[in-house]
């Protein structure tokens, strides 16, 4: 099967999977970067790493922003979070 549709009422499963992306949960960003929970959340308050906000106090992490942010470093000093406001 493409990725293309079946026909205009349906799309294949691989198309909406393009449009998503993983999410991470503090734990797992504090495994890949091996640090504790509360590090991480003091990064997401300082808006040091990306991060995206839901609700009032719950935060995921973009598997890609996160890979991207290491390969720059990861040390920027304030993340332009758009998404969470």
């Amino acid at each position: 099967m493409s990725s293309t549709h079946l026909n205009s009422d349906f799309f294949i499963l691989g198309d909406f999977l393009e449009m998503t992306q993983k999410l991470l949960t503090v734990k797992e960003v504090g495994e890949i970067l091996d640090l504790k929970p509360a590090r991480i959340y003091e990064l997401t308050r300082e808006r040091k790493i990306p991060f995206v906000q839901i609700g009032e106090r719950q935060y995921r992490y973009s598997a890609a922003a996160i890979e991207n942010w290491i390969e720059q470093g990861g040390n920027q000093t304030e993340i332009n979070n758009d998404e969470s406001e």
